[in-house]
């Protein structure tokens, strides 16, 4: 990783000598109020499916559903009352959601389509009042009027309002539209502050609403809104979005701009923070922290010190940040806190202040953590949910109101699914809830991991995979990814593509390569290349064109995972014999053959480096057999390469040496590429394929190729897509799977293989 040099100052805080968020620290810094954005971000449309307001959790479901528990004094739990609850409700009337979020005593969530629902407190806007007033408080004359909630932060019952049934969010009239772009107004990204919320939407502009007394709206006022509104001075496209109690970040590229009243532990003027090649920014009452690609976390210019509590760790993947105590994840599953802890916040087992990371007892994988005010959560593999901390409202979710200092579990929630999907050219996979992975199609190189060579026609478990989280499959092999970081692959090991120095035959049943901190796998038709947590790019397999992206001295196979000088990745996709990845700031890369232009330089040239995409708003990557496509932040989709049977979708078959424009397509958020057809995964949950249909592999019920999108047949509420050689597949918000195309070897996973013309599912 290719970072700047820089020097870090420990700096003095009041909020540091109180809690020892810093590690350093007696005197306050002066505090300042900004109404528009300042500059001081990073592509990354992060969807939380976890969320802690100041004393209460909510998760999305694995249904698309969201259960809150906890403190529900102002509605935040959303499930028409305000009781509290010990452990989780269903928020009444929500479905297809694929985050949420948490202030003080609101909730948000945000629906697959780009709809935004709030509930909870509505005094300055937090969650817009019903059409229809609540009827829980009556006048002396009779009439209805909005419910009161206790106002925890002035200990006044007369001060707010509260609304405890989700409601949707609307724009105010006088919203206008960001100068960057004209389309794609859905909001892709929320964040949830102490009393306001904001969004990212598809075109890259920043919406707030709530609270607005220190101009945390950034509109260039101070008035309250219970309507969004435009954060008016982003003149840059924004990537992701952050709230605190009464600041907002967005990271625009991988550097962050703020605006509203940052935390008292502000930096003091011309000491240097290392705020570049960010990936989060946390923000809390008392602290401002952010994440760097490297995976080191700075809270006010301090470098956390994680070894303390692990020596093993050596990057963080996420970062959250509480009222006075901050927490990583790291890509091996291990949570460590500092900060406060005088509530067990940290989950060391104590309630001593820790001023470096502490590991959290007993996790060792997290995939996601969400942190209150005074207690911490955790989303472990398969979805599972455990907390740790102050506990008087039943925040911790285990049916107490009994304090912990180490993880307790959340009783009765429905776990949150994992989509991941994959397709090589005639077999599937798919991952459990619970970290184990099912595959089916053909087997006779062993891309099933069973420990056979049989075709199967229904899900068949993968020997010894217990702790998966990712998975990825290409031609005849099959990689997934482990909680632990690792990658296992199993299959076709003809041309080294299992990465752990053999090559020839076929591996049964999964082998690890030697790797830590991957986030990202890709396997093509005869190599294979992941993305650690830094972003560092790794390959192995066939290199004869440089596929492998070795260049013509890494010879024509590479046996082991190789460390490349590519930097800054988030996503990648490996084709039949070229790799693209997708850096931070949203340009697409590619590299290997290009005998179609499917590295998309305009050339035919092999290359090992081509940027194909240097626009800078790629969203997602896929690559087929010698065509590549990309989804953008617009929500349209791009693609380039061979296209002789309309891969394109651009309306031809002509070839295309650089990117063209889909016919048609709108409001995208994922594509998908199998040998010689592509598909898009849109925000309503519906799918289009376009390109080749021998077998009915674009689901429109027939087998004649398209060169322009056309929409799968009775489809709905998809969550995640991929595509096989002639078959595609989808998984939808139940958890349930269902394929078309091609069935030869079992590949429709139905319990047949019988050849249905591509209407069988």
């Amino acid at each position: 990783m290719r970072t700047p040099s820089f020097t870090v100052s420990c700096i003095v805080t009041l909020a540091t000598s109180l809690s020892g968020l810093m590690g350093c620290g007696t005197e306050p810094a002066p505090t300042t109020v900004q109404t528009a954005p300042a500059p001081l971000a990073r592509r990354t449309f992060r969807h939380d499916t976890l969320a802690a307001g100041s004393h209460h959790t909510c998760a999305v479901a694995a249904d698309g559903t969201v259960a809150c528990w906890g403190d529900n004094n102002c509605g935040q739990l959303g499930d028409g009352t305000n009781v509290d609850r010990l452990t989780p409700v269903t928020v009444t009337g929500l479905s297809n959601v694929i985050a949420v979020t948490a202030g003080d005593e609101h909730t948000c969530a945000l629906q697959a389509g780009g709809r935004v629902y709030c509930w909870g407190r509505t005094q300055e806007g937090e969650a817009p009042t019903p059409a229809n007033t609540i009827t829980t408080s009556t006048s002396s004359s009779g009439t209805v009027t909005a419910a009161r909630c206790f106002d925890r932060s002035s200990y006044r019952m007369d001060l707010a309002t509260y609304n405890p049934t989700a409601t949707v969010v609307s724009a105010s009239p006088t919203s206008a539209s960001f100068s960057g772009s004209t389309t794609s107004s859905s909001i892709v990204a929320i964040a949830a502050g102490s009393r306001h919320t904001c969004g990212v939407r598809g075109r890259g502009d920043v919406v707030c609403w709530g609270e607005n007394d220190n101009g945390q709206l950034g509109d260039g006022t101070t008035t309250n809104r219970e309507k969004y509104v435009i954060a008016s001075a982003l003149t840059s496209e924004a990537s992701a979005i952050f709230a605190g109690a009464d600041y907002t970040c967005a990271l625009v590229g991988d550097h962050e701009r703020c605006w509203g009243r940052e935390p008292p532990s502000t930096l003091p003027s011309g000491v240097y923070v290392a705020n570049i090649h960010l990936i989060a920014v946390g923000l809390g009452a008392n602290m401002h922290c952010w994440l760097r690609h490297d995976g080191t976390a700075f809270c006010d210019g301090s470098v956390i010190d994680y070894s303390e509590g692990d020596p093993d760790v050596t990057a963080a993947v996420g970062l959250r940040v509480g009222e006075r105590h901050a927490c990583v994840v790291t890509a091996s599953g291990r949570v460590l806190c500092w900060g406060e802890n005088d509530h067990g916040q940290l989950g060391d087992g104590t309630d001593s202040r820790r001023v470096q990371g502490t590991l959290a007892i007993g996790i060792s994988d997290a995939t996601e953590i969400a942190t209150g005010a005074y207690h911490t959560c955790v989303r472990r593999v398969g979805g599972q949910v455990a907390c740790f901390g102050y506990n008087a409202h039943g925040q911790l979710g285990d049916g107490t109101i009994d304090s912990s200092a180490t993880a307790v579990a959340v009783t009765g929630l429905s776990t949150v699914a994992n989509p991941d999907l994959a397709a090589g050219d005639d077999h599937a996979c798919m991952l459990g809830s619970d970290g184990t992975v099912s595959c089916w199609g053909r087997g006779s190189s062993g891309q099933l991991g069973n420990g056979g060579t049989s075709n199967k026609t229904s899900p068949t478990p993968v020997t010894g995979l217990s702790n998966a989280i990712g998975l990825a499959a290409g031609g005849s092999s099959t990689c997934a990814l482990e909680s632990t970081g690792e990658v296992t692959c199993w299959g076709d090991d003809t041309y080294c593509q299992m990465g752990d120095g053999t090559c020839g035959g076929s591996r049964l049943s999964p082998s690890t390569i030697a790797m830590r901190d991957a986030k990202t796998v890709a396997v093509g038709g005869r190599h294979a290349c992941a993305v650690t947590s830094p972003g560092w790019v790794y390959c192995w397999g066939a290199n004869e064109y440089g596929q492998a992206l070795m260049g013509s001295g890494g010879g024509s196979f590479v046996r082991t995972a190789s460390a490349l000088g590519i930097d800054d990745t988030i996503a990648i996709a490996a084709g039949g014999d070229h790799t693209c990845w997708l850096t931070a700031q949203g340009g697409v890369h590619c590299g290997g053959r290009n005998h179609h232009g499917q590295i998309g330089d305009g050339t035919t040239n092999d290359a090992v480096d081509s940027f194909a995409a240097p626009d800078g708003d790629a969203t997602s990557i896929a690559a087929g057999n010698a065509f590549t496509c990309a989804s953008h932040r617009d929500g349209t989709v791009s693609c380039w390469g061979a296209n002789g049977s309309g891969q394109l979708g651009d309306g031809t078959t002509t070839e295309r040496l650089s990117k063209v424009s889909v016919s048609g397509l709108s409001n995208v958020v994922m594509v998908v590429a199998g040998t010689a057809h592509a598909c898009a995964l849109k925000g309503d949950g519906t799918v289009a394929c376009w390109g080749r249909n021998l077998n009915g592999q674009l689901g429109d019920g027939s087998t004649t190729n398209r060169s322009s999108p056309v929409a799968v047949s009775s489809v709905s509420n998809v969550v995640a897509l991929t595509a096989g050689s002639s078959f595609t597949c989808a998984r939808k918000a139940d958890g349930t799977r269902t394929c078309w195309g091609g069935n030869v070897y079992g590949q429709l996973g139905n319990g047949t293989s019988t050849l249905t013309g591509g209407l069988g599912r």
